[in-house]
C-alpha cells in the first residue's frame, strides 16, 4: 500500500508536473501518517536521490510495561554479569547493583523509540502522552535515519575484534548523523534554516544535560557510553556537515575516526594513540577473564564520581591518550581482581588522575609517569602482595 502512494506521487510528478514535497508537521507519531511524512521528511534533509518505491520500514507501538517485559525477556535467567563486580570496584555501579537491571530501568525510562537492525523496524513506545509531539516527531526522524543508514550499509554494527573505544567513535558517527537530520527535521517544523539555530549551544547545552546524566545514572559506565555519544557524535557530525554538507558526512563513515578522544576533538582532528602494550601480571591463584578499553566514556564515568565537578572531569577526560583494563577471576570465580592503566598526555596530568578526591574505596593508585595504574580486587587482602611493578 505504501508503494501503491508512492508510485501515485512518482505518476503526478512526471505527468502533470506537480511537486511531491510533503508538509513537516509535528504529529503522533503511533499513526501511520505521521510515520509516513516523517519518513519522506528524512530522505529530503539527507539529500536522498528520488526513489519512487522508497517506503518506509515497518514500525508497531507497545507500551512501557511491553517494552519491559521484552527486554527481560531477552535478558534472560543468565545470572550476573562478570562485569557486576568490576564495575561495583571502579565506583561506576553501587554496590550490589546489576549491569542488566540498570539498564532496563534507564532504558524503559528515557527510550521514545529504536531501531533493530536484527529485524530492521522500529518500535515506538507509548509513554501515554502527545503533550511533546515535536520531541517525539523528531525523535522518530532520528531512528529513521538509522533505517536509511542500514540500507545503504553505514549503520555502525559491533564488531568482536574492535575494542569498546573504537565501537563508540563509529557509533559517534551514526547517531552524530541520526542527531544533526532529525533537528534538521525539527527545524523545518519550526520554518527555521539550518544558519538560523545556534548550534553551538545546543550541543554544549546537550553535553552538560547527558553529564549530569551520568552522575545521577546508577550505572556510569553504561551511561557515558551509551549517552556521550549524542552531544559528541553529533557536534563532529554538524561541523563537517558544515563544512562540506552531506558528501562531507558521508566520508566520515568511509573514514571514520578511531577513538572517543578524537570524536572529543573535533572534526578534522585524528590524534595518534601508540599502542597499550605491556599488560599487569595476574594476582597469584587468578585467571585472565578479559581485556577492554574503555576510552574517553570510561573516564568520565570514573571522574564524575572522584574529581572536582563536572568542568574538571571533562578537562581531565580531555587529557586521556589511551588505556586498557584487565578483569580476572580466582580459580574458584568467587572473587574479581581489575587492573586499568591509564596513559595521559603527562605525568602532571596523571598526578592530578592519581590524586583525585574520593576515588572509590579500596583502589590501590600507582603512578609510573604519564601512566597511572588503578588496581581493586573483591578481596582486598591481594592487594598487598599483588606486583604491578613489571609495568613500570
Amino acid at each position: 500500500m505504501r508503494a501503491a502512494v508512492a508510485l501515485a506521487c512518482a505518476l503526478a510528478c512526471i505527468l502533470v508536473g506537480e511537486g511531491c514535497g510533503r508538509e513537516v508537521t509535528a504529529c503522533d507519531i503511533r499513526t501511520a501518517d505521521c510515520q509516513d511524512a516523517t519518513f519522506y521528511a528524512v530522505l529530503a534533509v539527507r539529500n536522498e536521490p528520488w526513489d519512487a518505491w522508497a517506503v518506509p520500514p515497518p514500525m508497531r507501538v507497545i507500551s512501557q510495561d511491553e517494552f519491559r517485559d521484552e527486554l527481560l525477556a531477552s535478558v534472560g535467567p543468565s545470572g550476573p554479569s562478570p562485569w557486576d563486580p568490576v564495575l561495583q570496584l571502579l565506583g561506576m555501579l553501587p554496590a550490589g547493583g546489576s549491569l542488566a537491571s540498570s539498564s532496563i530501568d534507564e532504558q524503559v525510562q528515557n527510550i521514545a523509540a529504536y531501531y533493530a537492525l536484527e529485524t530492521r523496524d522500529i518500535t515506538i513506545i507509548d509513554h501515554g502522552t502527545t503533550d511533546d509531539l515535536i520531541d517525539t516527531t523528531q525523535t522518530l526522524a532520528h531512528e529513521l535515519v538509522h533505517a536509511v543508514q542500514d540500507r545503504y550499509g553505514s549503520l555502525a554494527v559491533q564488531d568482536k575484534n574492535t575494542s569498546d573505544d573504537e565501537m563508540f567513535a563509529r557509533h559517534a558517527v551514526s547517531e552524530g548523523e541520526a542527531t544533526l537530520y532529525s533537528r534538521l527535521v525539527r527545524l523545518q517544523i519550526e520554518g527555521r534554516g539550518f544558519t538560523e539555530f545556534n548550534w553551538e549551544g545546543y550541543y554544549d547545552g546537550m553535553l552538560d544535560t547527558v553529564l549530569t546524566m551520568v552522575i545521577e545514572s546508577p550505572s556510569r559506565l553504561q551511561a557515558a557510553l551509551q549517552y556521550l555519544i549524542y552531544p559528541l557524535g553529533g557536534k563532529l557530525v554538524t561541523d563537517a556537515y558544515t563544512g562540506g554538507g552531506t558528501p562531507a558526512v558521508a566520508a566520515l563513515f568511509a573514514s571514520p575516526p578511531n577513538s572517543a578522544l578524537a570524536v572529543m576533538q573535533g572534526y578534522g582532528h585524528e590524534p595518534h594513540l601508540a599502542a597499550m602494550n605491556c599488560e599487569p601480571p595476574i594476582p597469584a591463584g587468578y585467571d585472565a577473564l578479559g581485556m577492554a578499553s574503555l576510552g574517553v566514556p570510561g573516564m568520565i564515568a570514573l571522574l564524575t564520581t572522584s574529581y572536582g565537578g563536572l568542568i574538571d572531569a571533562w578537562s581531565l577526560a580531555a587529557a586521556w591518550r589511551g588505556d586498557a583494563l584487565y578483569v580476572a577471576q580466582s580459580s574458584d570465580g568467587a572473587q574479581t581482581a581489575v587492573a586499568w592503566r591509564l596513559r595521559l598526555e603527562s605525568a602532571a596530568a596523571a598526578d592530578a588522575l592519581a590524586g583525585a578526591a574520593s576515588l572509590p574505596p579500596g583502589l590501590a593508585t600507582h603512578v609510573f609517569g604519564n601512566e597511572v595504574l588503578l588496581i581493586g580486587a573483591t578481596d582486598p587482602a591481594i592487594l598487598t602482595t599483588w606486583d604491578v611493578q613489571g609495568c613500570q
